[in-house]
């Protein structure tokens, strides 16, 4: 939904501040986002009815608490890792991250279940590589790289012979 793609963006854009302009540590921002998601879902089965329904369903035996216990502490998991994603290298890339790992997901799926293709598994992943280029280039700003440094950068790392080999260019060609 909607409301859930908001939200989930203002949790992203609020860990990513406590994270990387405050340092604070991965657990602190674990226990808030938690804190705030368990206070908010708590409320909010109790206001509907399912919070008592839920609990006579996982009163019917303790096999349903031990899988429940089980989602719990895997979940916590998964989240701590994305948490600690999201300090090291910021929002996007950990969006980009989890974006990759459901498209993943659905290309196994396609080649699984094989199902028509559509114009939207193109215009998302082009939007996709799109929010990277931006991630990087905001980046390269922030640290006042220059797109000549870059490319020094670059070449440096592949080694000039191999630099131009990539991209057609020859050591004699003068730089423009």
């Amino acid at each position: 939904s909607l409301a859930g793609l908001v939200a989930q963006a203002m949790q992203n854009a609020c860990n990513d501040r406590i994270l990387r302009d405050h340092n604070d540590s991965v657990h602190v921002a674990m226990a808030w986002s938690n804190l705030f998601g368990f206070v908010f879902t708590f409320l909010l089965c109790a206001w509907s009815g399912e919070l008592y329904s839920g609990l006579a369903f996982f009163s019917r035996s303790w096999w349903y608490w031990l899988l429940l216990i089980a989602r719990c502490v895997l979940f916590y998991a998964g989240a701590l890792l994305y948490t600690m994603l999201l300090k090291e290298s910021g929002a996007v890339s950990a969006v980009f991250v989890t974006t990759a790992r459901k498209a993943l997901t659905v290309v196994i799926s396609f080649l699984l279940f094989p199902k028509p293709w559509s114009d939207n598994y193109s215009t998302g992943f082009l939007l996709l590589v799109a929010a990277v280029v931006c991630e990087h280039r905001g980046n390269a700003k922030a640290k006042g790289m220059l797109a000549s440094e870059l490319l020094k950068s670059v070449e440096d790392g592949f080694g000039r012979r191999q630099f131009h080999h990539l991209s057609g260019r020859h050591e004699g060609d003068s730089e423009r």
